[in-house]
């Protein structure tokens, strides 16, 4: 096994790279959402140019006209993702090169590493099942823009057979000036666009970096989970956190919308590392690298606990007599889903009973 200056190398380098990766989301994001005053511009144009109210028009007349709309939003869409499809794929080859970077300047001592090209990292990417939905990344962003142009198409559709008029249905879709247009469904599709844009240039992070360990497994044997400690950690990645996997084996980021997490390269024991005392991301700022989460939550306080679990969850956690490691254990099945209550006391019922759940 590597030794724990093995780990804190790394890991200190992969939790700077997650931060520059949020900031990364974040830019790709205000690119993205350019196709928003777009998409307003069209709906504007297409409903408040009609001659009459839509509800004033006949079936046929609708059935056209919606195909129209449909296809003039979807066509939107799907220019962004094109778009964003070229920052994706140098986000992918990015943090492969940075990866491979990373290795090398922490071992002692000279090594070759091979580093895959923008398009070998994205090509991975594009095929490696999204580990949150199993989706590929195309069929994950195909059905954004889909949803989203369709959300668009029912309101109009509705308000036809409501009877409202013109300027009824351009307010429901872009909001109200009173509301800052806070209110309007586009809202909701600019809300849901962060989520994906997010997800998507994690997972193409995560990927891009799994290419690089892929190229050179004489040196990466595999890699292990690190989650960001704070109330905002799911359960997924509070379980997750600390485990290791090999390479190609085991679920990457993102495991969930929005997903936060990373990974750090499990190295050959062969190698040696530098620079000791290491830290890692936590709610109040940098936290020991040798702690996984659950057992960082130990000390935190009963409130925060319940906050982070649940109340039942964190009563459990802290009365049922259970240690970290199988707590852990208790919170995800085989295929990495969360265990229900009932499930989780059916393996531990003395657990509960010593919590007097």
């Amino acid at each position: 096994m590597p030794t724990k200056r093995n780990r804190k190398a790394l890991l200190d380098l992969a939790i700077r790279r997650q931060v520059l990766l949020e900031r990364i989301k974040a830019g790709q994001y205000r690119d993205f959402a350019k196709v928003f005053p777009e998409i307003e511009k069209l709906i504007s144009a297409k409903v408040g140019g009609l001659a009459n109210d839509l509800a004033g028009e006949n079936r046929r007349f609708l059935t056209r006209w919606l195909g129209q709309i449909e296809k003039a939003v979807l066509k939107q869409y799907r220019g962004s993702l094109k778009l964003f499809n070229k920052d994706l794929e140098e986000t992918a080859g990015i943090f492969a090169a940075m990866e491979a970077g990373d290795i090398a300047a922490s071992i002692t001592g000279t090594v070759t590493l091979s580093t895959p090209t923008a398009r070998q990292a994205f090509n991975l990417a594009k095929v490696q099942a999204m580990s949150h939905s199993g989706e590929t990344l195309e069929g994950f962003l195909e059905t954004f823009a889909q949803g989203e142009t369709k959300r668009v198409v029912s309101v109009l559709r509705r308000g036809f057979f409501q009877g409202r008029t013109n300027q009824e249905l351009v307010r429901e879709i872009l909001g109200t000036r009173a509301r800052r247009f806070q209110d309007g469904i586009l809202n909701v599709s600019r809300r849901n666009a962060q989520a994906v844009v997010f997800t998507s240039v994690q997972h193409v992070a995560s990927v891009g970096r799994m290419r690089t360990w892929q190229d050179n497994a004489d040196v990466v044997k595999g890699y292990e989970w690190v989650s960001t400690l704070d109330r905002k950690t799911t359960q997924k990645c509070k379980t997750l956190d600390g485990q290791k996997f090999k390479v190609g084996e085991g679920p990457v980021p993102p495991v969930h919308i929005r997903c936060r997490s990373t990974t750090v390269a499990d190295l050959d024991p062969k190698f040696d590392f530098l620079k000791e005392g290491r830290t890692r991301s936590g709610e109040k700022g940098p936290v020991d690298a040798d702690l996984d989460y659950y057992d960082w939550l130990k000390n935190q306080p009963p409130g925060f606990q319940d906050q982070a679990l649940g109340p039942v969850r964190g009563k459990l956690f802290r009365e049922g007599g259970l240690s970290a490691d199988r707590f852990a254990e208790l919170q995800l099945d085989r295929n990495f889903e969360p265990l229900t209550l009932a499930e989780m006391r059916a393996l531990e019922p003395e657990a509960f009973k010593n919590a007097g759940l």
